[in-house]
């Protein structure tokens, strides 16, 4: 079911939104939050598919907390609501599907919407891995994550600027990934697609990271990744 969370500090606009989303959606299954500040947004851990925020929330920024939520979840899909258009170039670090200026006409509520389903679509096509950490739910695409580092207690996902940690175990996360993704030691899966050489007893990624490749594993290792890289070639 599609979650959405609506957070503006103003009430008439809130109940604005709340009425146009329940017009938009009409006979169809969706969940709604609300939130009445820049506080209480963050003490909700909760996943996100689409983020109605209001930027100017008295107590905080609400392009801050758009980007925590794209940190937690890159796939969450955020409209921002304001009455101060000045804020458009600083909100487009967050990638926003939509920029509406309050006050709110329908239309352009309903063209925002539009876009932001369509992204949704995409989003669901692509797979991903979700995980827990400290009761917050995060989730990456597959495609974003060059390598997952295991310790003994917990797991650390490198996903471009996002670094994810769960206390989730190798096997639960390696039936979440696809074949894209290899074993070369025991404490690490790397996405085949982020490899740029193998020399030695290291893989080497794109941002010069390098990653150790076990005596045991090397054979299996090369093999896979020439197969990987040479795929659809005749």
């Amino acid at each position: 079911m599609l979650h959405i969370c609506i957070c503006d500090d103003d009430a008439a606009a809130r109940a604005q939104l709340e009425e146009l989303v329940g017009q938009y959606f009409n006979n169809r299954a969706f969940l709604l939050t609300t939130h009445s500040s820049y506080t209480d947004f963050l003490t909700a851990k909760q996943h996100l598919d689409l983020l109605l925020m209001d930027i100017d929330l008295g107590d905080g920024s609400g392009i801050e907390l758009a980007k925590g939520a794209k940190h937690a979840d890159s796939g969450t899909c955020v409209i921002f609501v304001t009455a101060h258009p000045e804020y458009v170039e600083e909100s487009f670090e967050v990638e926003p599907v939509y920029f509406l200026v309050k006050p709110i006409r329908p239309d352009s509520f309903h063209r925002a919407m539009d876009r932001a389903m369509e992204r949704l679509a995409a989003e669901r096509q692509e797979s991903r891995l979700t995980v827990t950490f400290q009761n917050r739910v995060s989730a990456v695409a597959l495609r974003d994550i060059s390598y997952i580092e295991f310790s003994v207690r917990s797991a650390t996902i490198h996903a471009g600027t996002r670094v994810l940690r769960t206390y989730e175990k190798l096997s639960s996360l390696q039936q979440q990934v696809d074949s894209r993704f290899i074993q070369c030691h025991k404490s690490y899966l790397v996405n085949m697609d982020y490899v740029i050489g193998f020399q030695g007893n290291a893989l080497e990624l794109c941002g010069g990271v390098e990653i150790p490749v076990s005596q045991s594993r090397a054979k299996v290792t090369r093999e896979t990744l020439l197969h990987h890289l040479t795929r659809g070639i005749s």
